[in-house]
């Protein structure tokens, strides 16, 4: 499965929705995980929960 990264009030999702209709993807809302800036540690970050989605 082809993994997508969008925000999806962007021109990038907008665009892609018509030619990936017919392929087998899932589209990942970056902007629905809480992902710290650089130098930033919490507790409830989620980019390894993103970064794992993407190994699979």
């Amino acid at each position: 499965m082809t993994k997508i990264f969008s925000n999806k009030n962007g021109n990038t999702y907008l665009i892609s929705e018509a030619p990936l209709k017919d392929i087998n993807h899932e589209t990942m809302q970056i902007s629905d995980y809480k992902i710290s800036q650089y130098g930033q540690i919490f507790s409830d970050d989620q980019i390894k929960e993103l970064l794992e989605k993407t190994k699979s």
